[in-house]
């Protein structure tokens, strides 16, 4: 990975935290699943991107407590 994307990620951290996009991106996804007639094809793969998304998310929003606390 490019360090270039640490500001990047770090900016929208702050406009909006790891919990809070994944919250937001799990309501979006369980909602599109109950109100789809017909899931995709690619359903596994779009299911597998959420999950890894949502992982990084969570572990994300770990280390930023984390550092919160060190900085107390």
């Amino acid at each position: 990975m490019n360090n270039n994307i640490i500001p990047h990620l770090e900016q929208l951290f702050e406009s909006a935290p790891p919990d809070t996009l994944r919250r937001s991106i799990d309501h979006l996804f369980y909602n599109y699943i109950i109100r789809a007639e017909a899931l995709q094809n690619n359903f596994s793969t779009i299911a597998e991107d959420v999950y890894f998304l949502l992982s990084f998310l969570e572990r994300a929003d770990e280390l930023c407590r984390e550092e919160k606390e060190i900085m107390l």
